[in-house]
């Protein structure tokens, strides 16, 4: 879809992670393939680093495996939408922001506006990026939730994640429709 994705490999051991090291640039995330609440998720700023952080991030796992991938510095957005009859729009679009903690990243606020009041271009690239990635999968009803990070170093937006789901500690159910009216 022409979204930006962050150079990645899965690893089931520390072996198979040090090997995808190799073929990319520090720092490196580290996190499980299936988790939540950020549990398991680590910023590796050198090799040193990496065995700790691959055996933690398959712990919280509930695969037994972990994805290394290329760290992508900037700001961090979440964007909720609606698909009807494969028509979307995007909802709303929070910016999150996150406690000044080294290795933590732990949410410290995310301020949500209507997607349709946005005029800013980092942010419209953001919701250009969601709407595409969406309308290219072919959903034919119901709410995504997705997050994405803007890097100023290359002027992109990047996926982190996407789901066809409404995002969780009252995002759906509280904050779209407060931000968005809908």
């Amino acid at each position: 879809a022409g979204v930006g994705v962050p150079a990645f490999e899965q690893a089931s051991d520390y072996q198979e992670a040090a090997a995808a090291a190799v073929q990319m640039q520090y720092p490196l995330m580290v996190k499980p393939t299936n988790s939540s609440g950020s549990r398991g998720v680590h910023k590796v700023n050198r090799i040193e680093e990496l065995r700790e952080a691959v055996e933690d991030s398959i712990r919280y796992s509930g695969n037994g495996k972990a994805i290394i991938e290329e760290f992508i510095e900037g700001k961090e957005y979440i964007v909720d939408g609606l698909a009807i009859d494969y028509n979307y729009i995007n909802t709303d679009l929070g910016i999150k922001e996150y406690f000044n903690k080294p290795n933590m990243y732990i949410s410290k606020m995310c301020m949500f506006s209507s997607a349709d009041r946005i005029d800013d271009e980092k942010e419209k690239m953001v919701l250009d990026a969601n709407k595409k990635l969406v309308e290219s999968m072919r959903l034919k009803f119901g709410i995504t939730h997705g997050e994405y990070i803007y890097s100023k170093r290359d002027d992109k937006v990047y996926l982190v994640e996407i789901a066809a789901r409404g995002g969780g500690v009252y995002l759906s159910s509280d904050l779209t429709p407060l931000a968005s009216g809908i």
